[in-house]
């Protein structure tokens, strides 16, 4: 059933974002016309706007769902006004969507967050306690204790210790399972790794698929970058990666480094270590600093000076695909047990690591296309796309057939 779900929701959530992209019929409300995406996300903000004040309204009612329902009802009326104030022209709608989509999950994230480390935590007067009983002998039943709080009834003493009682075994069960990483990655079998891999992907594949809206954003964004002609001509578009350079980049880096003085690690078992926040907040500069960096290094190849002379890593880039799959054999090779097992390499070292082996790949790149026209993956991904052999050779013209197997060159 659950799979059901799914599919249906992602359906609907395709549909949704082809609405806003390309949907240009209008509805009334309140007297006004309202995009049909718009008119949508309204109806459900208010939906949701209705459902918190009822949860506030209601003196005996669940208390938990009351903030998170009453944040999550304040962004979707959020992007509903913002879609459709900024519905028209039509040219910017794939950046305006792929901004939105990037940055609403991040933002939802850091504000719970923030939710989390204001309240009050009510569990952590039986936390140590539970801990403690869950190393022992974890109890069949969750145990009663007096509460630390005379005004708190005997009923939610046992609440809250259930509630640390089941949460100290979850952390148990997470130390556990990074003992097993750690044993399986750094000294077992190809096999034994290849099955924990594959026994990880089929436990974590459903809670991350949430992950696609983050996925969907930036592919619209690099849609709108090649259609607009930024990449494909970015010399007349040099005002712009200047502006990319000066303000996205400090405000991607300041959100980075806003998220390190934070947290920089998640203490298990504790709500208000911050690492919540500091995650959305990272994340949230990612974006911004990727498109900083990235006009960094366009201006630095259009301009006179001797930042130029970074062409010199062109060739890397026209073998992104072999050199990506190459970093993982040689990374694999490196870290895994039936490798040479440096599981757990030290920082400084890795760094190392990381300058040795891309320094290895520049130089094989220059001399990969000193002689070939793509690179091996490259080549083979070009093949089967047009599904045509290209030219290989640099001294051999490109080759006009058909993908047969009567036409693969004699070994």
């Amino acid at each position: 059933m659950k799979p059901l779900w799914g599919l249906a929701g992602s359906l609907a959530y395709v549909g949704v974002v082809a609405l806003y992209l390309r949907g240009e019929k209008r509805m009334g409300l309140f007297g006004r016309s309202l995009p049909v995406f718009s008119f949508v996300v309204l109806v459900i903000g208010t939906l949701a706007a209705l459902i918190a004040a009822l949860l506030w309204a209601l003196p005996h009612g669940p208390k938990e769902p009351r903030i998170p329902m009453t944040v999550v009802s304040v962004l979707i009326l959020t992007l509903g006004f913002l879609s459709a104030r900024f519905h028209q022209p039509l040219e910017p709608r794939a950046r305006r969507l792929a901004v939105a989509l990037y940055l609403l999950p991040f933002v939802v994230m850091t504000t719970f967050g923030v939710v989390q480390l204001l309240m009050p935590d009510p569990g952590a007067a039986y936390r140590a306690q539970a801990q403690a009983q869950v190393q022992a002998q974890p109890p069949a039943q969750a145990p009663t204790t007096a509460p630390a709080d005379k005004k708190a009834t005997k009923t939610e003493a046992e609440k809250l210790m259930a509630e640390e009682v089941e949460r100290a075994k979850r952390i148990q069960t997470y130390r556990q399972e990074i003992q097993t990483e750690t044993r399986v990655l750094s000294k077992g079998t190809y096999r034994e790794v290849l099955a924990f891999r594959a026994k990880q992907f089929a436990e974590h594949a459903p809670n991350e698929a949430g992950f696609a809206t983050v996925l969907i954003g930036m592919f619209l964004l690099g849609t709108w970058f090649v259609r607009s002609g930024v990449m494909t001509n970015p010399r007349e578009h040099l005002p712009l990666f200047r502006k990319l350079a000066w303000i996205a980049l400090p405000i991607g880096v300041g959100l980075g480094l806003a998220s390190t003085a934070i947290a920089t690690y998640h203490i298990p078992g504790d709500p208000k270590d911050g690492f919540q926040v500091a995650t959305g907040l990272l994340m949230m500069g990612n974006l911004p600093a990727c498109l900083g960096y990235v006009s960094v290094i366009v201006l630095m190849v259009h301009s006179d000076t001797a930042f130029s002379k970074i062409k010199i890593l062109a060739p890397v880039g026209r073998m992104a695909l072999t050199n990506y799959l190459m970093q993982s054999l040689i990374t694999s090779f490196i870290f895994f047990g039936y490798g040479l097992g440096h599981w757990g390499m030290g920082r400084a070292r890795q760094a190392l690591y990381v300058f040795v082996v891309y320094a290895v790949q520049v130089a094989f790149s220059h001399w990969w296309l000193g002689k070939f026209c793509y690179g091996p993956m490259e080549w083979l991904w070009r093949a089967i796309t047009y599904w045509k052999l290209p030219a290989m050779r640099l001294d051999r013209p490109e080759g006009d057939g058909s993908l047969r197997a009567a036409e693969l060159p004699a070994p």
